[in-house]
């Protein structure tokens, strides 16, 4: 072994994740346009350097937790429509389990409108 440990990259990947958790839980209680780095960095129990250290900006932390959720969502439907063969059936029941995932999740049922739909009606040119 070239002196590498191991374990760095799977300690790296649970404090992303603690990250991503606190990150999730503020951005279901409150518009995550408005949640900050600070707030997050509390929530997760680290320090804003460690934060900064696995996520660039904000930007980039939202985007990954979009992603994270985009992936559970993607594995909770896949083995919901594991055994239906008929594609028409396919669509039909992934539309409705995918309703009852939203609805059953919290996080993805928030109330308030998207982050950007607040900002795009202070822009008439931007469709609605």
């Amino acid at each position: 072994m070239a002196g590498t440990d191991w374990l760095a990259d799977r300690r790296g990947e649970v404090a992303a994740e603690r990250i991503l958790d606190a990150a999730g839980e503020l951005f279901t209680e409150h518009d995550p346009g408005a949640v900050g780095m600070l707030e997050i960095a509390r929530a997760a129990g680290c320090s804003r350097a460690t934060l900064y250290r696995y996520f660039e900006n904000r930007d980039a932390l939202y985007t990954a937790y979009v992603h994270r959720e985009a992936r559970a969502l993607y594995h909770q439907m896949t083995a919901r429509l594991a055994d239906v063969t008929d594609p028409q059936q396919r669509l039909l029941t992934g539309i409705v389990q995918a309703l009852a995932l939203v609805r059953q999740t919290r996080r993805w049922r928030r109330g308030s409108p998207p982050p950007g739909r607040r900002s795009a009606r202070r822009w008439p040119t931007v469709p609605r």
